[in-house]
């Protein structure tokens, strides 16, 4: 799944906010596993609506909502991936490097963050 978000971004990243609208659904889902995948998704495609803010709240708002999930796991990965994207918008690009590095040991380390570990 990470692979294929990957790829679909690389493809082209001029319509990640069209991409981010059609996972919304995904987060009303009764399957767990498909929830969790639209969450990790949008984490990973919110980091490219640089400038496009009112396209940036709507995924902030329901990445905010997901932490309330019903599923421990999907509620601290959402709240990862807002804190994530929250920090990206606000980091000089100077800084960013540093902070990639910084958040993928953070991603890395999420069972444990969660208390999964």
């Amino acid at each position: 799944m990470w692979r294929f978000a990957k790829c679909l971004l690389a493809e082209d990243r001029s319509r990640a906010a069209e991409h981010l609208r059609r996972a919304l659904p995904y987060l009303r889902s009764a399957q767990e596993p498909l929830r969790e995948a639209a969450v990790r998704f949008m984490g990973m495609a919110g980091r490219y609506l640089t400038g496009q803010q009112s396209e940036f709240r709507i995924i902030c708002r329901a990445l905010q909502d997901m932490t309330d999930d019903s599923s421990p796991a999907i509620s601290c990965l959402a709240l990862q991936a807002l804190y994530i994207l929250l920090a990206v918008q606000s980091v000089p690009s100077s800084r960013l490097q540093k902070m990639r590095d910084q958040l993928r040991r953070l991603w890395q380390a999420r069972p444990f963050l969660c208390g999964h570990g």
